[in-house]
């Protein structure tokens, strides 16, 4: 048995806010003290704070993406190392952080659990290998099924209860938790030099399949399944203006089927109104959040300074590449997906990386049921995860939100881009603000 003695506990599921008292713990269950001394390991908590650890529920750390990342970006490695001590290995990596110093990284914020957000079923072992080579963490593993030839197939004929064995028999032979959906349809139809824009677009070769249809019989499946996490999904048209319209359509066709949409912040934009070409659309995203029952979602926020953009949306990096002219890597295309990888920088003196960060921040703040969602930087897309503490700070710290702001592009250049459409001015400033960033800020 375990005693963690007299720390301040937290436990916001059971009501504990801010109490000394001690935990126990007995076969890795806690539970009520004892009535009688036993054996007992004492771990002396005064002066710490003692609260359920970090669950990272949507990151990418292991597979296929993630290690040809590594061999895209070696600056990243160069730059970034830490040594061996003690019984720590050496590891390296900013962006893309090797498997042990992940491990480390995420123990080190007082996390304890981090999911895999992504791997085909064909490199699913590769991705267990990592995951395997990732210390101190639980973790866990989503599958992509949303291009899979045979998912499709079933869903054209119609065949549910086939689809539902395929799910689950797939789940198991991956050693998966949950089904991940990303772009559906729109990865099939790019290895035939398209894409879809909207979720009622055909997938080609697959005759009345279309990307509704997709979501819609693979959240029914996951539920008939009882799986632990509803789908997963990465909906259509990332990082597009308009993307924000299509999720909100998306959320409605989900309405009451359970689903997780995960990094949301890169699905909450909107444009070509009042003449500005890219804005946050976040306010009409939790709008349609507030409308609808079972779903959650995870925000992706985006931290300035370097980043890796790694997603099985195979279209999506090709655009970004031809958009940069920056390296980049066509991945898993010979599998039942297609990806990419991509190095971007989120510059503070860019407009749009601005309301990138402007569009998390809304999110997180707007949402009225903090239990609906989770903290990701949907790393490394967003930015690496180490930089969770910052984005607490900036939650919970309204005159460091303004303190970054005032380093943002002048207010004049992006119009109304820091406010709320409802008036409020947690991000609003004066276009001559000005300030230095506080001693410890990451740049």
């Amino acid at each position: 048995m375990i005693r963690i003695r007299g720390g301040t506990v937290y436990d916001p599921a059971n009501g504990v806010d801010g109490e000394v008292r001690d935990v126990w713990i007995d076969g890795g269950k806690i539970v009520e003290a004892p009535s009688a001394s036993g054996d007992v390991e004492v771990i002396e908590a005064e002066g710490m704070l003692v609260l359920p650890g970090g669950v990272d529920m949507h990151t990418h750390v292991a597979g296929s993406k993630e290690n040809a990342g590594r061999k895209l970006r070696p600056e990243d490695h160069r730059e970034h190392l830490r040594g061996r001590s003690g019984s720590l290995r050496s590891g390296s990596g900013f962006t893309v952080p090797s498997t042990f110093l992940s491990g480390y990284l995420y123990a080190e914020m007082g996390y304890t659990t981090v999911m895999e957000a992504a791997s085909a079923p064909l490199l699913a072992r590769h991705a267990h290998e990592e995951l395997d080579d990732l210390p101190m963490v639980d973790k866990g593993l989503l599958v992509t099924m949303g291009n899979n030839q045979f998912v499709m197939d079933c869903v054209a004929r119609g065949e549910k209860e086939k689809l539902r064995h395929y799910v689950a028999w797939l789940l198991e032979a991956t050693r998966s938790y949950a089904v991940k959906v990303v772009n559906p349809g729109g990865v099939e139809n790019w290895k035939w030099g398209g894409n879809v824009a909207s979720l009622d677009d055909p997938v080609i070769a697959f005759d009345g399949v279309t990307p509704r249809k997709i979501l819609e019989c693979l959240a029914e499946a996951s539920r008939d399944l009882g799986l632990p996490h509803d789908i997963h999904v990465h909906g259509l048209n990332l990082g597009q203006p308009r993307s924000s319209r299509t999720t909100a359509e998306t959320l409605r066709g989900l309405d009451g089927r359970g689903s997780h949409l995960c990094h949301l912040q890169f699905l909450s934009y909107r444009g070509r109104e009042e003449g500005h070409a890219f804005r946050s659309g976040a306010e009409s995203v939790v709008e349609a959040l507030r409308g609808v029952s079972d779903v959650t979602f995870d925000v992706g926020q985006v931290i300035f300074g370097p980043a890796t953009t790694m997603t099985s949306d195979g279209p999506l990096e090709f655009s970004l590449h031809r958009m940069t002219g920056k390296k980049w890597v066509n991945d898993d295309v010979e599998a039942e997906s297609g990806g990419g990888i991509l190095p971007v920088l989120y510059d503070r003196k860019s407009r749009i990386a601005a309301e990138q960060w402007m569009t998390g921040l809304e999110l997180f703040l707007l949402v009225d049921d903090p239990w609906k969602l989770a903290l990701t930087t949907d790393h490394p897309n967003g930015g690496p995860f180490f930089c969770y503490p910052q984005v607490i700070r900036l939650l919970m710290d309204r005159d460091y939100r303004a303190e970054v702001l005032a380093t943002l592009p002048p207010e004049p250049s992006r119009g109304p881009f820091f406010r709320t459409s409802t008036g409020s001015t947690l991000f609003t400033r004066s276009p001559s603000s000005q300030g230095p960033l506080r001693p410890g800020f990451w740049v």
